[in-house]
């Protein structure tokens, strides 16, 4: 009798383990976050998805995804208009201790333009790893930030790679479309 009843409650826990396994909510991965936030274009709005972990967007052009995500369980991501780029790139260049260097960055920032000629600046000075991952490191705290306002669980410590090796799924969906 105590075999079987042994047996039972294993049986009834190993379930009761699955059940709450599928309910818990999955952890979002900051880099794969900061990745999505950072791949983010005008004209592409990202939602990321509360119960199944996965990112998925919709264009200016496909106005029919926009009913999809009406839903409760998706949740908007920063647009570009929400990440001040600019801001990013002001904080990279007070971290530049070299004066030619920061003189040359800070010039670059001034009016129209600036976010090309502070890329070709970056070049030409030999910085352009450097920013890549204070860039990168921006968009992680933006992510944990997104993840915490939303009540999303994250998990991963920053890993600041230079530059992402690997194609967003947003990008390489835009591609798709668009041949």
């Amino acid at each position: 009798m105590v075999n079987i009843l042994y047996i039972v409650d294993m049986v009834a826990s190993k379930k009761l383990f699955c059940i709450l396994n599928y309910m818990k909510k999955p952890e979002l991965d900051l880099n794969v976050a900061a990745e999505e936030f950072e791949s983010g274009s005008f004209g592409i709005y990202s939602f990321y998805n509360k119960k199944t972990g996965k990112f998925d967007f919709y264009t200016d052009e496909d106005r029919t995804g926009v009913r999809k995500f009406k839903d409760d369980i998706w949740v908007a991501t920063p647009s570009q208009q929400d990440v001040d780029g600019y801001q990013i790139m002001v904080d990279f260049v007070n971290t530049v201790s070299d004066p030619h260097k920061n003189e040359l960055l800070c010039v670059a920032l001034e009016g129209a333009g600036a976010f090309r000629r502070f890329k070709d600046i970056l070049y030409r000075v030999d910085l352009t790893d450097e920013w890549y991952a204070f860039k990168r490191k921006a968009y992680v705290e933006i992510a944990k930030w997104w993840c915490e306002k939303n009540g999303i669980k994250y998990l991963g410590k920053e890993n600041h790679k230079t530059k992402s090796t690997k194609k967003s799924k947003i990008k390489k969906k835009v591609e798709k479309k668009q041949k």
